[in-house]
């Protein structure tokens, strides 16, 4: 999609040699690549090391590279559940902070609730990763409750950047399986309106199969397959790039590496709309119904 998803679109753990090879050529790293591919490293194999093992596996010469793709590495393991049963289960993690600042939220007038609450998010955003990933997802989950079938809500979070704070908090916390299921919910709900899906665009196309493609947990799987959905749906430029970019092969994979036949009935349903799609937004009169 877009430019095309240069990585292989699986887990990190189970990428052969070849593939471990084409992400330290990426990185900038081809002398490294070279040897992980003589040397038959696999994702695994590399994972199980620490950096003195890495520079040694792969004649790393700076210690700050072997730290940097091992941290690579380790963004794009496979996303799965902890004690957790269900996704819902835990999308309420214990976050002191995000206890206190719904707490304010809660006692502020009506009119301010929803600056307040971007005001939190915008400022747990600028820590970047060094963040807290449980309120990350707690900031997330509320823009999703706020906005669904509210068409003011969303206008209102789409004017004030959320579209951007998404795609930072799923950029930040990457190994989350709780962030990127609320980002992909967040995708989903605002992209009912053109506006919100044009400024999405192909970075949130990619970050959602990006999570997608490292989980067999079937909630995400639906909410990635919803979030795709609205988003070619009511924007044509993001229609063209998965009509013209890979979306088709993508989603194929995807189906193929997902035992659940609801997701490949859905994944089936947007691969049509995609093949019958003239590159135009399709749905766009829902947003003046208040979305899905």
């Amino acid at each position: 999609m877009g430019g095309g998803i240069s990585l292989p679109r699986r887990s990190s753990e189970t990428w052969t040699a070849a593939e471990v090879s084409q992400l330290l050529t990426s990185m900038g790293y081809p002398e490294y690549a070279t040897a992980a591919q003589e040397k038959d490293l696999s994702g695994m194999q590399l994972l199980q090391m620490n950096t003195a093992g890495l520079e040694e596996a792969l004649g790393c010469t700076k210690t700050e590279h072997a730290s940097r793709i091992l941290n690579e590495l380790e963004k794009l393991r496979a996303l799965s559940l902890g004690e957790e049963t269900s996704l819902s289960d835990g999308q309420r993690r214990i976050s002191m902070l995000a206890e206190s600042t719904e707490e304010s939220i809660r006692f502020a007038k009506p009119e301010d609730r929803n600056g307040l609450l971007i005001d939190s998010i915008r400022e747990e955003a600028a820590k970047r990763d060094a963040g807290e990933a449980e309120f990350a997802s707690w900031g997330l989950s509320c823009i999703s409750e706020l906005s669904q079938g509210q068409s003011e809500n969303r206008q209102f979070f789409v004017s004030e950047g959320v579209c951007q704070l998404v795609l930072d908090f799923m950029e930040y916390f990457p190994n989350d399986i709780f962030v990127q299921w609320q980002g992909c919910q967040c995708i989903g709900v605002l992209s009912s309106s053109s506006e919100a899906a044009d400024k999405f665009g192909s970075a949130a196309m990619e970050a959602v199969v990006g999570c997608m493609s490292r989980t067999d947990v079937s909630d995400l799987g639906f909410t990635g397959i919803r979030a795709l959905k609205n988003l070619v749906s009511f924007s044509e430029s993001n229609m063209s790039i998965a009509k013209n970019g890979g979306a088709i092969e993508c989603l194929q994979g995807l189906m193929d590496d997902f035992d659940y036949n609801q997701f490949r009935y859905t994944g089936q349903m947007l691969i049509q709309l995609i093949v019958d799609s003239d590159g135009g937004s399709g749905e766009s009169k829902e947003e003046e119904k208040g979305g899905d």
